[in-house]
């Protein structure tokens, strides 16, 4: 279980991260007219890697002990625009994620999970430019966290390869702001590894983001934080 949890709190914290940062939707301004106004760049998906350590137990209770976000793992943010009056959808990933958390007798009890907010980056160098600095203020606040403030218990369904959805409440601090959020998260135990993958609509004005509104470019205050990450133990 304590992996699952591991994941749930990680992504949780990643996904959130992203997400208000999305809030730098400032940065979609510089997609200019010419970008396509259907692109869509692909969800993040976890490498897991052949050394990541495995999972082998038949009871919640043999995921207990110390976890942490492992290699592959990635978070980001999507956020729709609309410049020059084409509608335009942006994301921005990071595989900058670290995080750790603790499971208990199948109960996730505690979990920290950190995004470096500067290494977001998209397909455009002048808009992840824009979201360093204007919009996320990354020398100021170089990253995001999320807290797990709610003990998260684990069910034999994920020991038995079947995808968990859990609920996560903790605490989500961006750009200087700290906010509850809730998360739902869907952790999967399969071939002996772990992924949890989820997304988290987030409103940027929340945390002290404001809107994007040239005239040419217009940025939602919504937007979502999309995840997918593996963990592995201590």
């Amino acid at each position: 279980m304590k992996r699952i949890a591991s994941i749930a709190l990680g992504v949780s914290a990643s996904v959130l991260a992203l997400g208000t940062m999305a809030a730098v939707a400032g940065p979609i301004m510089y997609g200019s007219a010419a970008a396509s106004p259907t692109t869509v760049v692909p969800s993040v998906i976890p490498t897991v890697r052949e050394s990541s350590p495995q999972v082998d137990v038949d009871d919640p209770a043999g995921l207990s002990g110390d976890w942490a976000v492992a290699d592959g793992s990635e978070a980001g943010y999507t956020i729709d625009a609309v410049v020059n009056g084409s509608a335009l959808t942006v994301t921005g990933t990071t595989d900058h994620v670290t995080g750790s958390a603790i499971v208990d007798d199948s109960v996730l009890t505690g979990a920290t999970i950190v995004v470096e907010v500067a290494s977001i980056t998209t397909d455009n160098a002048a808009r992840d430019a824009y979201f360093r600095g204007p919009a996320l203020d990354a020398d100021d606040f170089p990253t995001a966290l999320f807290t797990l403030t709610t003990p998260i218990p684990l069910n034999d369904d994920l020991v038995g390869g079947t995808p968990v959805v859990v609920a996560a409440s903790g605490d989500l601090t961006l750009h200087g702001v700290s906010r509850p959020v809730d998360v739902s998260l869907t952790a999967t135990l399969q071939n002996g590894r772990l992924t949890l993958a989820g997304t988290v609509p987030v409103s940027f004005g929340d945390y002290g983001i404001a809107p994007i509104d040239l005239g040419f470019a217009r940025v939602n205050d919504q937007g979502s934080i999309d995840f997918a990450l593996s963990v592995s133990p201590r």
